[in-house]
């Protein structure tokens, strides 16, 4: 893992990059997470700095969308203080358990769905865990095909992958030929993070252009 070139900063200048964190604007609109990064300041634990660059990873993606993604967050957590506690505290436990920088990239697209409201609270949740449970390499296939066509059931090793997470789920074969096999397609869960990872995107490259 020290190979990554985000993970080697870290652990280099953890004090610079924390500090950067904290005044982060948009860490400061997700509550519990920046109480969390502020604890960080001053580790000398690699653990603790490791994480710290999964966070920054995770803004560095929110970042693109400017102003407008800042004040989606304030107004979602003036409206529900309790969801938006939890919904931070989905992020922090699952951005520590991460075990691959691209995924906090993933989270971070999907969140910014979350704030403009595409996505629900407890849906949000759902999503950031499946995305936990997921080998990253099967996420990005499935993710890569957002804007093609559903496709129909099959034996693609990597929906198959997908299945513990809840992303797919198991369909039996339709036909006399088929009858009897195991196939798998994408789930109304695996659905919502396509859609909701697709609006990231968008937003985010909104947000690039108004710049």
């Amino acid at each position: 893992m020290k190979g990554s070139p985000i993970i080697e900063a870290v652990l280099e200048n953890a004090e610079v990059i924390v500090d950067s964190l904290i005044d982060n604007e948009i860490l400061k609109g997700i509550p519990v997470v920046s109480t969390v990064v502020k604890s960080i300041k001053g580790a000398a634990d690699i653990r603790d700095r490791i994480f710290a660059a999964k966070i920054s990873t995770f803004l560095k993606s929110l970042e693109s969308v400017g102003p407008e993604l800042k004040e989606k967050i304030r107004q979602r957590v003036a409206e529900n203080p309790e969801q938006s506690r939890k919904v931070g505290e989905t992020v922090l436990l699952v951005i520590d358990r991460l075990s691959d920088l691209e995924k906090a990239d993933i989270i971070a697209k999907v969140f910014i769905a979350y704030a403009f409201g595409y996505l629900k609270s407890d849906d949000f949740q759902r999503v950031v865990q499946a995305i936990d449970q997921a080998f990253v390499s099967d996420l990005k296939l499935l993710l890569g095909s957002r804007n093609l066509p559903r496709k129909e059931p099959s034996q693609e090793p990597f929906l198959q992958a997908l299945y513990p997470s809840g992303l797919t789920r198991i369909v039996g074969g339709k036909t006399f030929d088929t009858a009897g096999e195991l196939y798998f397609e994408v789930s109304k869960l695996g659905n919502k993070l396509i859609n909701a990872f697709n609006h990231g995107i968008k937003l985010s490259q909104q947000g690039a252009s108004s710049d």
